[in-house]
């Protein structure tokens, strides 16, 4: 637990150093479907799994992401969920909101879905407030049995499914598919996407890569 206490001590000095390069931005929101399907998990010795988001805050102004409409296709979600961080609320069966700033620099929600769910969409929208030195990063991912990201093509070892990065008009969204093509996902923007900026996403990429450092350490604690 020492190392989950650490990380909003080292978010607060990048939110420090991004507030020096912070410009003005209104707020709008990007709002994307996502679509992840999941038949290939149908029966598998790893389950039961869960539907995963995890963000982390860069710097600069505060961000928000909200998740809305989820649809669990031949299932639905099970159990109870498991919140991290005290700026995310809400319920699968309804909104999730993550509300990422300094003050709630580390937020992860996370709950088990049916074995006969083949396929899970939502809305995800993104507000675009413009980051410092480091932008804020929201994932997607599945879990095993195990709490373990299932492994994908992401290039950054966050073994994520999506990967968005919040940085006002450079704001990007990115999609992986999992080891062997087992899992598809798409995301389809419901309104005007920025262009993306290939440096934003790689900075965007460090904290998500220390997060989920974090999850397999809590992982094997457990």
């Amino acid at each position: 637990m020492k190392i989950i206490s650490s990380i909003p001590s080292f978010l607060s000095l990048l939110a420090l150093a991004g507030t020096l390069v912070v410009t003005n931005s209104t707020r709008a929101d990007l709002t994307y479907q996502v679509e992840i399907t999941t038949t290939s998990l149908l029966g598998s010795a790893a389950g039961p799994f869960s539907l995963d988001f995890q963000s982390i805050y860069g710097s600069g102004l505060d961000q928000r992401v909200t998740l809305s409409n989820f649809v669990f296709t031949g299932g639905n979600p099970t159990g109870s969920p498991s919140l991290f961080g005290s700026g995310v609320a809400g319920s699968l069966a309804s909104t999730l909101t993550f509300n990422d700033s300094a003050a709630h620099p580390f937020n992860e929600f996370y709950q088990a879905f049916s074995g006969g769910t083949t396929d899970i969409r939502f809305l995800l929208s993104l507000t675009t407030a413009t980051a410092g030195v480091t932008p804020t990063s929201f994932s997607v991912a599945i879990l095993d049995n195990a709490l373990g990201n299932i492994p994908t093509s992401a290039s950054n070892l966050s073994d994520a499914l999506l990967i968005a990065t919040l940085d006002g008009t450079r704001s990007s969204i990115a999609t992986y598919h999992s080891v062997g093509d087992t899992l598809g996902v798409t995301a389809t923007a419901v309104s005007a996407v920025p262009e993306a900026s290939t440096g934003l996403w790689a900075l965007g990429c460090v904290p998500l890569v220390l997060l989920q450092y974090i999850r397999r350490k809590r992982s094997t604690k457990a």
